[in-house]
């Protein structure tokens, strides 16, 4: 069953900090369970969304994209964030292998980079923010749920 997508956010910006900040502004009020899906092409800025997110609910380090590790989590004092980066991801059964579901609960919040590669094994309830090129230094960025 396909779900209707409702856009939330509907923003321009023109700095890495003002993406830091739109993702602060998601991450007041995503909670445990939340799913984020991020779209868009390399390069985009979807770690540089990740690392306000994270900075936001607490994460005082560095946020690094998972690529090769394929998830980063990271504990913070009322729950676990897993940030997955699926670009290098060869085949979707690697996700089982890893206990892929386990990480979808109510204590965790999950930023998952690369979606659209596992599209069967995603919850059928998330918030996609989709992270579009407008030039060299601008990007629309649009938050739906579904």
């Amino acid at each position: 069953m396909k779900h209707a997508m409702s856009m939330l956010i509907d923003k321009t910006v023109h700095t890495p900090e003002q993406m830091e900040a739109l993702a602060a502004e998601l991450a007041a009020v995503c909670w445990g369970g939340a799913v984020i899906l991020l779209t868009g092409d390399l390069g985009v800025g979807k770690t540089t969304f990740s690392r306000g997110f994270l900075h936001a609910k607490g994460h005082a380090g560095n946020v690094k994209s998972p690529t090769y590790n394929i998830v980063e989590s990271y504990a913070l004092p009322t729950l676990t964030v897993h940030h997955f980066d699926l670009y290098r991801l060869k085949d979707p059964t690697e996700l089982e292998l890893m206990g892929w579901r386990d990480y979808f609960n109510p204590q965790s919040i999950c930023l998952i980079e690369w979606p659209q590669l596992v599209q069967a094994q995603l919850p059928a309830f998330a918030i996609t923010v989709d992270i579009q090129i407008v030039s060299a230094d601008i990007r629309r960025v649009v938050v739906s749920q579904h």
